[in-house]
């Protein structure tokens, strides 16, 4: 049986294969963002990783500054002004860190999951590292809000973390 279609039947086929074309575009497009989304936060959380890791293995590596560490978290009173100052630099740039994961959530960049996952991570280092007398050397630099209550709450100087 042969079909025989003229000028306008033609263009309402094309027209429908047309609009299919565009419908299986569209799906394989949103199957790549998903996957570049997917992408960007595993690259985004190893940066995370790699940034923490660097500022423990550069005190790991220096036998001043892993003394100084030591002594800082313990509220040694026998630091120098040059000690402290190390030492309070180690405690900024790891609550640098914690600060820019909730600036990446805030900013709908990170699931709440991989939060919370770097919120305990960084909670347990602020009980072991930072005490109330560090925090108020240090809480002037302007913290996020929501992180300044959760280092409070971990270090004890606070009761709940306001949602």
């Amino acid at each position: 049986m042969k079909i025989k279609l003229n000028l306008r039947e033609w263009a309402a086929l094309a027209e429908v294969v047309g609009m299919l074309g565009v419908i299986i575009s569209l799906v394989f497009l949103v199957i790549g963002i998903n996957r570049n989304t997917a992408e960007a936060t595993a690259v985004a959380s190893q940066g995370f990783f790699d940034a923490v890791q660097t500022v423990e293995m550069a005190v790991a590596s220096d036998a001043e500054w892993s003394a100084i560490v030591v002594a800082g978290r313990k509220e040694a009173a026998h630091l120098s002004e040059i000690e402290q100052f190390r030492y309070d630099a180690y405690v900024i740039s790891m609550v640098d860190n914690w600060d820019l994961l909730q600036s990446r959530f805030d900013d709908g960049l990170m699931k709440l999951e991989i939060l919370a996952g770097w919120d305990e991570y960084f909670s347990e280092w602020a009980r072991r590292h930072v005490s109330p007398a560090t925090w108020d050397r240090i809480k002037w630099q302007n913290y996020n809000l929501r992180v300044a209550l959760k280092l409070e709450k971990a270090i004890g100087a606070l009761q709940a973390v306001p949602e």
